[in-house]
């Protein structure tokens, strides 16, 4: 088994980025959408949303119905208990986890929908001879990544697929070389061309500051590491990428609970890193990254409250940051965090009212393209499985991606 890599190294302004549709901001202003007061905990709310329109909370989804009114369907399929989803792709197909059998951990789980049950039925995907397994990302070819759970309270990155009615799990840590001196410990994120964005740490420590950028094919498994920011303060947390190869996140900075939201762009001379700024204080993330190169994600000022954000292109290629709340059209609610930004540009934010409740709201820029109605029902997927099953793992990568040796420049072409 050979894994290759590529250094990375910093540059102030990649030439990649000129690759990106340059984008302002929307000059029609946005419609919110109030979804309600969620029973959620706070950051179990507006996970994802897709390019229909349909918004993954932990427990449930809204779906978007005729006049623009949602509906919202409860997570809750036969024979599993403690069901929860924090992705999903465009085809509807949810990703999470739940408990199949007692009394193992919980399993990474696949929800596609089922017109027979009028919800969602559970597909487990197993947990590569693990205690458990959590589903934390899928894109619309229907790969799946995540983390193992391991049987000495570590964690393992996964990446995993359904084909010819079997499941193949992919232990990623398991394909590094046994000196590698880090570990990958699980998949926060994949783009429709394979591309996965994966967190980890050093080898023997259970911090995790470490991401890269890694894609798996046929001929095996490539990588390049994302550097921070700031060298005396190497902590990144890599959040999301495009299909532009585009990765976002955060990075620490000197200071006490000090971050900058940050993009990575990869190119085959290196890596780019691009500094996103915040309102003025201390602190930025970026949480999800949309495919005209638009990035939301949160920010303080220098005295207040965290902030909904959003990173928009202007016409000389820079990004500039806009505090949501200026253009929300509402000061009923107070927008926290943006979670997610389709390509239509439907942004969804966790918002805070007078009462200290939590609402999950949409941001829909006026003009733009409508949700497909789908009569609010889920999108119904052929090719998922409709009933609650567990199907045998895979545990050879070769069984399901082929050979174990790559060219690290596939990671970037």
């Amino acid at each position: 088994m050979t894994t290759t890599r590529n250094t990375a190294t910093k540059t102030a302004a990649p030439a990649s980025m000129q690759q990106l549709e340059r984008r302002e901001l929307f000059a029609g202003g946005y419609t919110l959408i109030d979804l309600g007061v969620s029973t959620e905990y706070t950051g179990n709310i507006g996970h994802q949303i897709n390019n229909a329109g349909v918004v993954v909370n932990t427990h449930g989804v809204y779906l978007p119905g005729s006049k623009g009114k949602f509906s919202y369907l409860k997570l809750n399929p036969a024979g599993v208990t403690h069901a929860s989803a924090t992705a999903l792709n465009n085809a509807g197909v949810l990703v999470g986890q739940a408990f199949h059998v007692a009394p193992q951990d919980s399993n990474a789980t696949l929800y596609s929908y089922a017109k027979s049950a009028k919800g969602y039925a559970a597909l487990d995907l197993g947990n590569g001879g693990n205690r458990g397994s959590n589903a934390k990302a899928i894109n619309d070819l229907g790969q799946v990544g995540g983390t193992l759970l391991t049987d000495d309270s570590g964690s393992h990155a996964f990446l995993a697929g359904v084909k010819r009615g079997r499941v193949g799990i992919v232990d990623l840590q398991k394909m590094l070389p046994a000196n590698a001196g880090f570990q990958f410990r699980a998949v926060e994120s994949m783009n429709n061309n394979g591309q996965l964005v994966v967190r980890g740490g050093l080898a023997g420590t259970s911090v995790n500051g470490m991401s890269w950028l890694v894609k798996v094919t046929k001929n095996g498994m490539g990588y390049v590491e994302l550097p921070p920011l700031d060298a005396t303060d190497p902590g990144r947390y890599a959040n999301a990428i495009n299909d532009k190869g585009v990765v976002v996140g955060d990075s620490s900075q000197p200071g006490f609970n000090a971050f900058h939201a940050t993009a990575w762009v990869v190119g085959k001379k290196g890596v780019g890193t691009i500094d996103l700024g915040t309102l003025g204080g201390k602190k930025s993330r970026a949480f999800d990254i949309n495919n005209a190169g638009t990035i939301v994600g949160f920010s303080d000022e220098k005295y207040g409250p965290d902030e909904a954000v959003m990173w928009t292109l202007n016409k000389k290629g820079r990004y500039v940051i806009t505090n949501l709340n200026d253009v929300s059209g509402t000061n009923k609610l107070r927008l926290s965090y943006a979670k997610s930004i389709n390509d239509n540009g439907w942004i969804v934010c966790e918002a805070v009212d007078a009462n200290h409740k939590l609402h999950t709201v949409i941001l829909a820029p006026n003009g733009s393209k409508k949700a497909a109605p789908a009569s609010a029902k889920a999108p119904v997927v052929a090719t998922a499985p409709q009933v609650t099953h567990t199907l045998p793992a895979v545990q050879q990568a070769g069984n399901v991606f082929g050979t174990t040796q790559i060219r690290a420049e596939e990671v970037w072409d």
